[in-house]
């Protein structure tokens, strides 16, 4: 569904999403969530499925994908390494594209996606700056990406660090891996994967489409879990990890596409100059079912929640304001409309805050007389020490494991 577009100053920014925004299912940006779920000892999803794919696939895959670094981030960077394309292209397609796509281009792309910032990327590529004095270089914000994706702290021992000192040094090299694995296991497996996934993705986008029709952006992005804030005042779309911001007004598509993988809710966005940006959201829908796993069937409007992260449950509780909204509704849950008079706050405020709050997992919304209430979810604040500590640890000598669990 293809809107008109138009860059009308005047108009609001539900408006301005209505003319830029387009649905579309397809197999090329699919693939590469898919791989993220198999390759990553922590996925909670799917678990059926990968030990199916596992089965199907060549002791060689495990061998190229080493090469490569051995860490998931690898399958961020290739969706960031395409050229700009249509959500809906067919797998050939995107692989027609990545083939054509200069090396260079490549590990540009690839590395402006993972670290955001292109003057930083242009030093790291020239060798004026290497990666340990561009992770020092970046911004605080970024930090919490930066650690969520394994890059920060800097640590040469990290795959993550592995998989970008490869692409810096090798990028043709690293395409090639890439096309292998992609290929390899689209002949092997995501191709029958596809086949069940696509008629339960119609469904998920077509009814996408009717609550876009229906609701505000916010409201749209909210009830498919967008991790992003709709800013209306401000006209702009902000992530909720490192705050970058997208303008609407510089928007030249919106892509909404249905994921069976991407439950991190990853999105991603491109910019062709002269301030044409195209974002993708591969929103998350676990209704859908691989027929391997017997997972339940989950409302659109419940979407399972990401993992839990403790850099992000700081940060929503470093925050005074925030912090007061929580003690507030530990106390007694209320309604947003009440904490915004309690704290003599405007809605546009509160309403910012507790999506904060709700990105955490510190929030419980039960629906009551036309509004929602508003508690704190105890059972996160509960797994908050055991969750810093395994994250803290994560990879550390056998001696600091011993010494955290004393």
């Amino acid at each position: 569904m293809e809107k008109p577009k138009t860059h009308d100053a005047q108009l609001t920014l539900n408006q301005r999403m209505e003319s830029v925004v387009r649905f579309g299912i397809g197999p090329a940006f699919e693939i590469n969530y898919a791989l993220s779920v198999l390759t990553d000892d922590r996925a909670r999803i799917h678990a059926g499925w990968k030990r199916s794919a596992w089965k199907r696939l060549p002791a060689s895959f495990k061998t190229t994908y080493q090469r490569l670094g051995g860490h998931p981030i690898v399958w961020t960077i290739s969706s960031d390494a395409y050229p700009i394309l249509s959500a809906d292209v067919s797998f050939d397609e995107a692989i027609e594209a990545l083939e054509s796509t200069p090396p260079e281009f490549i590990r540009k792309e690839g590395l402006i996606g993972l670290l955001h910032y292109p003057d930083q990327v242009e030093d790291l590529i020239s060798g004026s700056s290497n990666l340990s004095e561009v992770i020092a270089s970046i911004p605080k914000e970024k930090h919490e990406w930066l650690m969520h994706v394994g890059m920060y702290p800097h640590d040469l021992a990290s795959p993550a660090v592995r998989t970008v000192e490869r692409l810096l040094k090798d990028p043709e090299g690293f395409r090639a891996d890439v096309l292998t694995l992609l290929k390899s296991f689209w002949r092997l497996v995501f191709r029958d994967t596809w086949k069940q996934l696509k008629p339960q993705m119609q469904r998920s986008m077509e009814e996408s489409e009717r609550l876009f029709a229906a609701s505000s952006f916010a409201e749209f992005a909210d009830a498919l879990r967008l991790r992003i804030e709709v800013n209306e005042r401000g006209r702009y779309l902000e992530a909720v990890r490192g705050g970058a911001r997208t303008l609407a007004d510089d928007l030249e598509t919106c892509w909404i596409v249905p994921s069976a993988f991407n439950d991190n809710r990853f999105w991603y966005s491109r910019s062709r100059g002269a301030g044409l940006t195209t974002v993708y959201f591969p929103y998350f829908d676990p209704r859908m079912s691989l027929g391997v796993d017997a997972e339940k069937a989950v409302d659109i409007l419940r979407v399972t929640e990401p993992e839990l992260d403790p850099s992000l449950i700081f940060k929503a509780l470093g925050n005074t304001t925030r912090y007061a909204i929580a003690t507030l509704i530990a106390r007694k849950p209320r309604p947003a409309a009440e904490l915004a008079e309690a704290l003599s706050l405007s809605k546009p405020t509160i309403s910012h805050h507790v999506h904060l709050l709700r990105e955490a997992g510190l929030l419980d919304e039960i629906p009551r007389s036309g509004s929602v209430v508003l508690s704190l979810r105890v059972a996160t604040l509960e797994q908050l020490s055991g969750l810093t500590l395994d994250s803290l640890f994560s990879g550390a000598p056998a001696e600091n494991k011993r010494r955290k669990n004393r």
